[in-house]
């Protein structure tokens, strides 16, 4: 039995918006949200599932391309800082704003009490790009916004089919009312394959 870890990107304010719809749809599966200090509403997320917890995302949500390590943990711990201030809670899993993740930072992030940032799930079928490397990721951005030929949930089904424990992270504004089937049928493949697990 494999181990699934589902999460979601709030990069963006309308992020939010569709928080209520998702839970519903989603159930009692446990899930991760990773919060982005500066794109956060105003107020908390309210009904938040005793099944998710909140994970870091940085503060600015910056490409981190060329950015110092110095800068990148400011980011992440002042992101730490504004959840505890927020939501009370003090993180211990956190993604790299745009999958850009260094050992580096994953080192001194553990001294501070987080686990190592695991590794996102390819596509099955996509050859990864250097330039759009969120194209080889299998999540709601790489399917719903490319050319993918397998759909959301073959792709999904095929990953679990290689058997072996894979996170992956879904944009919430991606999930229309209409789309919210996949997320359904997502969460119940996964219940063959496997057993839904926080980070």
């Amino acid at each position: 039995m494999i181990k699934l870890f589902l999460s979601f990107d709030l990069d963006y304010e309308k992020d939010y918006e569709f928080l209520p719809k998702i839970f519903k749809t989603i159930g009692n599966t446990p899930c991760v949200l990773f919060i982005t200090g500066h794109s956060h509403p105003a107020n908390p997320i309210s009904n938040l599932p005793r099944t998710c917890i909140l994970g870091n995302h940085s503060f600015n949500h910056g490409e981190w391309f060329e950015t110092p390590l110095k800068e990148r943990l400011m980011d992440l711990m002042d992101n730490h800082n504004f959840i505890r201030q927020t939501y009370g809670v003090d993180c211990e899993v956190y993604r790299s704003p745009h999958l850009r993740n260094f050992p580096d930072t994953a080192d001194w992030m553990e001294e501070q009490g987080y686990r190592r940032e695991m590794e996102c799930a390819e596509c099955s079928v996509c050859q990864p790009m250097e330039h759009a490397h969120l194209k080889q990721y299998f999540s709601s951005h790489h399917h719903f916004r490319s050319s993918c030929n397998l759909s959301f949930v073959e792709n999904f089904e095929a990953i679990c089919k290689k058997g072996k424990d894979f996170t992956f992270f879904l944009d919430p504004h991606d999930f229309i009312d209409e789309r919210l089937k996949y997320l359904k049928e997502i969460i119940k493949i996964g219940k063959t394959y496997g057993e839904w697990k926080h980070l």
